[in-house]
């Protein structure tokens, strides 16, 4: 089991846009205790940088305090021992007289936003790279905790940066079960509300279904879709994205797959042959064929339909599935299946020494 490393951030005397001769340009989001802002080099406007701020109050009482102090550091711990290209690279951190905060490059997207735009072979590369930095995650017996369509950013390059660690955990090794779960309504697996049994990892694979799915059906999660079967009718979808959808999205938490599941049956080449047949799916194990069973039932008509984007369905098809990912390319996706007991030794490759906490941005 990994131990992350101690959060490390530097004191300052001021502000630290100050120091670092930048200013505000916009705020992205406001929660109160904090937020999210753009700020720029003030003799170099183009270069910018994404700060978190957790804000220090005049009237905060000593529980406010240490709430805020723990919640920095928790989430900063968590950026600070993780190194994966897909996951966001804190630059400093630092405590100034009104804030904890720390520094991180500037990706101007999200997924959220443009979710309609998102072309088959953009949603193809997205889920291939959510699937990498989760056997990563997995691997090490992490869970995000957060999954969904804000926390994932956009490089210029197209390539995913997964943030917001504020909900993540460290799962011991005695236990699957999480220590308590935060989460984005809309997002959260069906478990967490009856008496079934929890294991984080498939807690935390029902939210990425959700975000999968939202990308290739283009539609933002809502409460009156039966994703199963939406999934189920979605015939532009590639026989492997079907399944990966159906495995992930399973009610049932004992049929829904683990992270090494998913990549396994996308690097399949030979999918639409053994697992698909005449629109059902057939199954890669016992669990697999039950989780098939549950998830091709009927269900009933919620009056709400996504089985297809006109615009773009016809033409989605004629997408070639992507040869398999190159092992040297996408090492994450060679760890075997290390995450749980039953399956060997857990790899601790956590981040090596961290760059300098305070450097010039």
């Amino acid at each position: 089991m990994p131990v992350l490393k101690e959060a490390k951030y530097r004191v300052l005397n001021k502000d630290a846009l100050e120091i670092l001769d930048m200013e505000q340009m916009e705020l992205l989001a406001d929660r109160g205790n904090w937020e999210v802002i753009v700020a720029a080099r003030v003799r170099q406007p183009k270069v910018k940088r994404v700060l978190k701020k957790f804000l220090l109050f005049e009237d905060d009482d000593d529980t406010s305090m240490m709430w805020k102090r723990s919640s920095f550091e928790h989430e900063l711990s968590f950026l600070q021992s993780l190194e994966h290209h897909n996951i966001v690279r804190v630059l400093a951190a630092f405590q100034c007289p009104s804030y904890l905060g720390f520094a991180m490059g500037y990706h101007p997207t999200d997924l959220s936003h443009g979710l309609l735009d998102v072309t088959y072979s953009e949603a193809e590369s997205y889920t291939s790279q959510l699937t990498d930095v989760m056997c990563y995650l997995h691997g090490q017996r992490i869970i995000h905790g957060d999954l969904k369509l804000g926390n994932v950013l956009l490089d210029r390059a197209g390539r995913v940066k997964l943030c917001d660690f504020g909900h993540s955990q460290v799962i011991p090794e005695d236990t699957d079960k999480p220590d308590g779960w935060g989460g984005t309504n809309g997002y959260q697996p069906p478990e967490l509300y009856d008496s079934q049994v929890h294991n984080a990892f498939k807690m935390d694979n029902y939210s990425l279904g959700i975000l999968l799915w939202a990308l290739f059906f283009g539609t933002a999660p809502r409460n009156n879709i039966d994703y199963l079967k939406e999934v189920d009718n979605g015939s532009f979808l590639k026989p492997q994205h079907k399944h990966c959808l159906q495995r992930l999205l399973a009610l049932s938490p004992t049929h829904r797959a683990y992270i090494w599941e998913i990549t396994r049956i996308l690097k399949d080449e030979d999918t639409s042959e053994r697992y698909v047949s005449k629109g059902s799916v057939c199954s890669l194990s016992s669990e697999s064929s039950s989780d098939s069973a549950q998830a091709n039932q009927p269900s009933p008509d919620n009056g709400f339909s996504v089985t297809e984007r006109p615009e773009n369905a016809a033409m989605w098809n004629q997408f070639l599935a992507p040869p398999p990912p190159h092992p040297q390319a996408t090492s994450c996706y060679l760890l075997p299946q290390t995450a749980y007991p039953d399956s060997g030794d857990v790899p601790t490759s956590l981040a090596p020494t961290w760059p300098p906490l305070h450097q010039d941005l």
